[in-house]
């Protein structure tokens, strides 16, 4: 108890390391939780994807046919449980890897990361940052000003962000993860 109270605290001052952390043991400890989770994020998984053109224009149609071309590879289909991790703690993160060619730019892999490799925006309670993994400080690049030591704007591109919020305020306290904790 005296673990969950504090990690919730910090979440509360905006500290997301402590949180995730006991966000990750929630899900591995209660097995109904982790069950009605489980059940949640595969139903939603093995749903139909479907493509349509945004119009009858050429460009649209062709867009469509790139995107159903891609899918075929199955690589969503394979990522779309791992990104709905955010259902319990609000958010998830894949690393994308690309093959570009040109006139054939298209992700090749999308990893899973942990959420505490990251962090939110303690200015805006929404922009996920990514840890520092250097000894430079880090640079005034994060969009909108928004800057916090140990983390950097994610490069673009490199990362793709799902965002699941249960309820409406900040990403740090979106996920279902933080209703249950209360009854852990």
């Amino acid at each position: 108890p005296y673990v969950l109270g504090e990690s919730m605290a910090a979440a509360e001052r905006g500290d997301s390391l402590a949180w995730m952390t006991v966000a990750e043991m929630i899900e591995e400890r209660d097995a109904h939780y982790q069950g009605v989770l489980g059940t949640r994020k595969r139903t939603v998984a093995q749903l139909p994807i479907t493509v349509s053109p945004a119009s009858d224009d050429a460009n649209h149609k062709k867009h469509a046919e790139f995107v159903e071309n891609w899918l075929r590879d199955e690589l969503l289909r394979r990522s779309l449980f791992d990104m709905f991790d955010a259902i319990g703690k609000g958010w998830s993160v894949h690393e994308l890897t690309w093959k570009l060619m040109p006139g054939d730019n298209r992700i090749v892999e999308m990893d899973y990361r942990p959420q505490r490799w990251f962090d939110v925006s303690y200015q805006d309670g929404d922009t996920v940052l990514v840890r520092e993994l250097s000894d430079k400080p880090a640079p005034p690049s994060v969009p909108g000003g928004v800057e916090q030591a140990g983390f950097v704007a994610m490069p673009p591109l490199k990362f793709m962000v799902h965002k699941h919020p249960s309820w409406s305020g900040t990403l740090l306290r979106s996920g279902l993860a933080r209703t249950v904790a209360w009854h852990s």
